[in-house]
């Protein structure tokens, strides 16, 4: 199993990333266990250095992808 985390502040393109995890897990017959997050700041909170992969918005207000 992947783990991934998806860090954006945008609702929609969040989704747009997990639809693409999923058909890849369906096409790839890969397990993905993904963990959504709105900010950075929520991200760091949780952050246990676990995750495989991370997709990380570089444009977010407070503290963005570059920053984190």
């Amino acid at each position: 199993m992947i783990r991934v985390a998806i860090v954006d502040d945008d609702g929609a393109d969040r989704k747009k990333i997990r639809d693409c995890l999923d058909f890849v897990a369906e096409e790839e017959n890969q397990l993905f266990e993904v963990s959504e997050f709105e900010n950075a700041e929520c991200f760091f909170m949780k952050f246990d250095c676990n995750f495989d992969i991370v997709f990380l918005d570089i444009e977010m207000p407070y503290c963005d992808g570059m920053t984190a």
